[in-house]
């Protein structure tokens, strides 16, 4: 069984990577424009397997906000990229920890460490702050003792800001394009602000963290 959902698992990968460059903002639009009433389900099942599959998500999540406006298309968003993030995170613990183990050996110890340390609070800094990609994330923390239900929450919550920023500009450039929006250089300059927070925020983070370890020294 692991045999064959590993050869699944490769196989879909590599067409994944392989055609990645065909996946545009244009192409995921008509796909949910042409789905109906299944464009929801689909949408949060295809970021899933774009996440477990190394495909950037970053396009998708734009296209949700152009499509499902910013509350809903974040919430589908990080719905997706949640379950995605689990499924590898499940992936990697019971049927290749040995391949990631091995494969990404001068990462694995570290995160394994600093797991051991902070818990949560690492997976967290990892979601604000990129060391690895977050495809990757999710099977390197697979190796780990966290609980899936640790990961799960703690991922959810700390992949809001960075979600938020791109389906809030999603719907800004939709409405820019359409002419149909009010209150358009508003939003685009909301949007800019978003964009820039997220941009800086492992600079303000690891400021913070610095000022907190001097004060208690």
């Amino acid at each position: 069984m692991a045999t064959t959902l590993g050869s699944l698992l490769l196989i879909a990968v590599t067409t994944a990577l392989l055609f990645r460059d065909q996946l545009t903002l244009q192409l995921v639009s008509e796909w949910m424009e042409q789905s109906g009433q299944l464009a929801i389900p689909l949408f949060i099942l295809g970021y899933a397997l774009i996440v477990v599959t190394f495909l950037p998500a970053t396009l998708v999540s734009i296209a949700a906000g152009a499509l499902f406006g910013p509350l809903w298309g974040t919430l589908f968003s990080a719905t997706g990229a949640t379950i995605g993030a689990l499924f590898a995170f499940l992936l990697s613990r019971y049927l290749f920890s040995d391949w990631v183990k091995s494969h990404a050996n001068r990462h694995s110890d570290k995160v394994v460490h600093c797991v051991n340390q902070e818990g949560w609070r690492f997976v967290a800094f990892v979601r604000l702050v990129p060391l690895f990609p977050y495809n990757l994330s999710n099977y390197l923390f697979g190796i780990t003792s966290l609980s899936a239900v640790t990961f799960s929450w703690a991922t959810l919550l700390f992949i809001l800001p960075g979600t938020v920023a791109r389906t809030y500009i999603g719907h800004v450039g939709i409405e820019t394009l359409s002419g149909s929006g009010e209150q358009i250089v508003l939003k685009i300059g909301i949007a800019a602000t978003l964009f820039a927070l997220v941009a800086f925020l492992p600079s303000i983070i690891r400021t913070v963290q610095r000022e907190l370890l001097n004060s208690g020294s």
